[in-house]
């Protein structure tokens, strides 16, 4: 059964009404037709089983069958913070990090950062885009939120009362399970950095916050390669062990 995210606002009582992109999605390549049931989130925890009930080229309409809420999970609590690499790659660790069940994306200006973005770009709202429908596709009820653009100083203080982890191949860095493996606060931020990797200075700036340096492995991985990699860990180290 075909899933989609919609927006909380299509929703008024049992009844749904999807326009725009959203009801192009559904009618023109979903092909779903009067009848038919599909499953739909709003991105805030609740799944439904609706029945589109009419389809136009201006509006689809659908009932509301059935509703369910999910909880949240454990990647809630997990909060990525990363420089976007060039082209389509922050595009790609969007996509795949939000598969993963991440809760949050922060997009960081460093330094060395490569790609400037502003909150409000074209470009922001395409990384909003693709993490709905990663979120549709993964089969979650909750949408991960892309922040604020932020200085790496803002970030570090946003995230001082959780766990810190910033990924940087130091001497003293530990795999990300050995930085959780004990219990410790609700939220973590994982730091990662552009190409040309975080200044001495930025180091030194996160290690006045409390960050601890992880490592990802003995090989350089890409920004978008090592914020897969990351999340994957760490929402592997928040399932219970048995």
């Amino acid at each position: 059964m075909d899933r989609v995210f919609l927006d909380p606002g299509c929703f008024s009582g049992d009844s749904v009404t999807v326009v725009g992109q959203d009801r192009r999605h559904l009618a023109d390549v979903l092909r779903v037709s009067p009848g038919e049931r599909f499953l739909a989130t709003d991105g805030e925890g609740t799944e439904y089983t609706l029945e589109a009930d009419r389809a136009t080229r201006q509006e689809l309409t659908a009932r509301v069958v059935e509703q369910r809420t999910r909880p949240p999970g454990p990647g809630r609590r997990l909060t990525l913070a990363i420089a976007p690499p060039k082209g389509g790659r922050m595009e790609i660790a969007i996509e795949k990090t939000v598969e993963c069940g991440l809760g949050r994306i922060v997009p960081l200006d460093t330094s060395r950062s490569v790609v400037k973005g502003r909150d409000e770009s074209a470009r922001a709202d395409r990384w909003r885009r693709v993490a709905r429908s990663a979120t549709a596709q993964a089969g979650r009820c909750w949408l991960t939120e892309i922040g604020a653009v932020r200085s790496l100083k803002e970030a570090f203080g946003d995230a001082a009362p959780g766990r810190i982890l910033l990924a940087h191949p130091a001497l003293t860095a530990l795999s990300i399970p050995s930085a959780l493996e004990q219990a410790g606060p609700d939220q973590v931020t994982i730091f990662v950095g552009p190409e040309g990797g975080f200044t001495d200075q930025e180091l030194a700036e996160g290690e006045g916050f409390g960050a601890v340096p992880v490592s990802l492995g003995p090989t350089r991985l890409r920004t978008e390669t090592a914020a897969i990699v990351a999340v994957s860990l760490a929402m592997a180290s928040f399932i219970p062990r048995v």
